[in-house]
């Protein structure tokens, strides 16, 4: 089966209001790769009261996009793959 022979390990970020991964598909990729079904890893994560593709066309004047930008959407990544590069 894939999940065991796969070499990649899965970050998934995503918004709340996230047009482009919505809450049901948002739930099958828990129930999918979530609970150690993934060989490598799996990580998913939220970003609350933010909408699709707000780290790069949000308004970083609102603390709430500042901070989910700078601490979460980019933080997150690096951090992923320091881990698992």
């Amino acid at each position: 089966m894939y999940f065991n022979k796969s070499q990649v390990y899965v970050l998934i970020n995503f918004c709340e209001v996230e047009e482009m991964f919505p809450a049901a598909a948002q739930e099958k990729g828990d129930e999918v790769f979530d609970n150690g079904k993934f060989a490598l890893g799996y990580k998913c994560e939220c970003f609350p009261g933010c909408t699709h593709a707000f780290a790069e066309r949000g308004d970083i004047k609102d603390p709430l996009i500042k901070v989910r930008k700078d601490l979460g959407w980019f933080k997150t990544p690096a951090e992923f793959f320091q881990e698992h590069l």
